[in-house]
């Protein structure tokens, strides 16, 4: 990995999410690549919570030499509805990565990083059974007004990835996203390297292997059978996704 120095210019790329599918461990593996230059942050929230700050704030956060590329990982770009025509205006062109998960796993993973982070005081359950009652309240996020229960109870609709891929793809354009399975991100390493550095235009090096993130307890089969009530939509997701962006929640198809 190169020093962080030279100009500042904006990100060569984009990680966007989802949140809980593996953002973090790809970043972190691309940050090991030769020719990629951390930003000052890993998730600069630009997008979705700090549009306001301005691009010239914006593009200070990717300061590296010439020849050299830098990019982010925010996962609340995939979710957040204002955040696709804001890149394609900002930045277009640039290369997208979005991370898939099983539904299920992502949900319980999201739900115990927000107990772990003192952002959720229902247990897994109850939190998916009030989150309808509970983003109909907040509504969704106008301007830069920022609305904690779209972010952070929002365990179950994320997990509906083809609307949320679709909007991108309106906005950005479908050939600038690369659309990965969480699973085969620690399955096969490797090749899920190589795909991605080809999208974004890098050679190909070998990159460390990811490490999980894990927040909280592991999600037991009784409440996974318990919680299923509340997903009876995935197999139709699954294809959906299948068929449009090629990739499952387990493997590509």
């Amino acid at each position: 990995m190169v020093e962080r120095s030279g100009s500042h210019r904006p990100p060569d790329f984009l990680i966007v999410g989802g949140q809980r599918c593996g953002t973090a461990s790809l970043f972190d593996a691309l940050m090991a690549h030769p020719l990629v230059v951390p930003p000052t942050r890993r998730e600069v929230h630009y997008f979705d919570l700090r549009h306001w700050r301005g691009r010239r704030w914006y593009h200070r956060q990717f300061v590296r030499p010439v020849g050299t590329r830098s990019g982010e990982s925010s996962p609340y770009y995939l979710f957040h509805p204002r955040v696709p025509e804001r890149v394609a205006r900002h930045l277009p062109g640039v290369p997208i990565v979005a991370l898939v998960r099983d539904p299920i796993d992502r949900a319980w993973s999201h739900h115990q990083h927000n107990r772990r982070n003192g952002r959720e005081e229902l247990d897994f359950l109850d939190a998916l059974a009030a989150e309808p009652e509970r983003l109909a309240a907040a509504g969704v996020p106008r301007r830069d007004r920022f609305l904690l229960p779209h972010r952070d109870h929002s365990y179950a609709t994320r997990g509906r990835y083809v609307g949320q891929l679709d909007r991108w793809a309106a906005s950005v354009g479908r050939g600038s996203m690369l659309v990965v399975a969480s699973a085969q991100l620690y399955a096969s390493p490797a090749e899920v390297h190589r795909r991605v550095l080809e999208h974004l235009g890098l050679p190909t090096e070998p990159l460390p292997t990811p490490h999980r993130h894990r927040s909280g307890e592991r999600l037991t089969p009784e409440v996974r059978r318990a919680a299923g009530r509340f997903f009876s939509w995935v197999d139709g997701e699954e294809a959906e996704l299948r068929r449009r962006y090629g990739v499952g929640f387990s493997r590509p198809a």
